[in-house]
């Protein structure tokens, strides 16, 4: 009977012990890892400082339960993660170089415990013009838990506020973009063409779109493109109100919106506006603040011609007002609403294939030339090439933070 009943014990003990066994596995089975900030979203903004300086971005990896032994998680820097982001967003992040970059690869959550903050260190660095940078971690090994889904990466997007002095213009700053005696030959099917904009009054800065036909771009070719503020078009208590944005083209024309019921531009804001042309649906599509505004149709097929363009043009009879512009880009290609967005408050890349030119127009107090950062000449030479050009240099330059507009 005793051999009979320690028989009975030995077989509960390792009964048990199996039971434990399962119990672990299936711990494991049902539990998952994850970093806790992907929970929220994908990507987070970190402001970088200045150069040199360090910043904490710190991400917590989690258990959904706690494990009754320690839990090894290995985080790693993931490409392919940064890749895929960039393609379901159209965006162009490039990953921080590893130089930069601090953060221990191997990381314990203790017996007991549900999570683990990890400390990742990036140091400020000169990256190269218009790249925007961002460092994607990844869960690689988690101890045989499933790392699940979306959630087993993080993005951090490094937004380097788009920070810049900002020259001021009138009409005898006109100019036209170089080459300014030779024939550009562009013949576009699609193109976007971007600026920060501000206007404000010569005399008093709240009196800004003080008269219509105040000419900021026109390529001098037909079918033409000649974007002004300002049209014999809206009235209002007998007098015209000239606080919008035209854009004249393929033998159409239209704008921002009616003043008179409250679409109009206000004097001395400041507003990013986009157009852009696909020849295929023959549709030109004003964006406002990174949103679609309106659109013209006209007829398909019909490749825009820049020969020229010409800038802050149309004389002394109507460009009366200040106008200070910024972060000018021509491109090659129908940009999508989100590109337009994504990109207004930050510098693009200077060497992008699709850009036909770029002036940051960042220079300063002095400048007489404005580059065009892509290097395909098109710089902009102050007061020089237009029809009313005489003064080499803007009217003023002030700072301003793009990123807090």
């Amino acid at each position: 009977m005793k051999k009979f009943a320690l028989n009975i014990l030995s077989i509960g003990v390792l009964a048990a012990a199996f039971t434990s066994c399962d119990d672990a596995k299936n711990d494991v089975i049902e539990n998952r890892v994850y970093i806790a900030e992907a929970t929220a979203t994908p990507i987070k903004d970190l402001v970088m400082g200045d150069e040199g300086t360090t910043m904490l971005a710190p991400v917590t990896v989690r258990l959904a339960k706690a494990m009754p032994t320690d839990v090894t998680v290995k985080l790693e820097c993931s490409q392919s993660n940064l890749d895929a982001y960039n393609k379901r967003n159209q965006t162009a992040y490039e990953m921080v170089p590893t130089e930069y970059v601090s953060f221990p690869n191997e990381i314990t959550i203790n017996a007991g415990e549900i999570s683990s903050v990890v400390p990742v260190q990036i140091t400020a660095f000169k990256g190269e013009g218009g790249v925007d940078y961002a460092l994607s971690l990844s869960i690689t090994e988690s101890h045989g838990i499933e790392a699940t889904g979306y959630t087993n990466a993080f993005i951090y997007a490094l937004a380097a506020p788009l920070k810049q002095p900002v020259p001021s213009f009138r009409y005898n700053n006109g100019c036209r973009l170089q080459p300014a005696d030779t024939d550009w030959g562009l013949r576009l099917k699609n193109y976007t063409l971007e600026w920060w904009v501000r206007v404000t009054g010569t005399y008093n800065a709240a009196n800004g779109y003080s008269v219509n036909n105040q000419a900021i771009f026109a390529n001098g070719a037909s079918p033409e493109l000649y974007i002004r503020f300002g049209d014999l078009v809206y009235s209002q208590g007998g007098s015209y109100k000239n606080n919008f944005l035209q854009v004249k083209t393929m033998g159409g024309q239209f704008d921002s919106g009616d003043p008179t019921k409250g679409a109009g531009l206000e004097s001395g804001a400041w507003y990013h506006f986009a157009i852009s042309y696909d020849a295929a649906s023959g549709i030109t599509t004003m964006y406002k603040n990174g949103q679609q505004l309106s659109q013209l149709t006209t007829a398909a097929g019909v490749e825009m011609p820049i020969d020229h363009l010409n800038m802050f043009d149309s004389g002394s009879q109507y460009f009366r007002d200040n106008v200070e512009m910024a972060q000018v880009r021509l491109w090659s290609v129908t940009r999508t609403s989100d590109q337009i967005a994504n990109f207004m408050r930050k510098e693009v890349k200077y060497n992008d294939p699709n850009l036909v030119f770029y002036l940051p127009m960042n220079e300063g107090e002095g400048a007489t030339i404005l580059k065009d950062v892509t290097g395909n000449g098109h710089d902009m030479h102050i007061g020089q090439g237009g029809n009313n050009g005489s003064k080499n240099t803007a009217q003023a330059w002030n700072e301003y933070d793009f990123s807090s507009l």
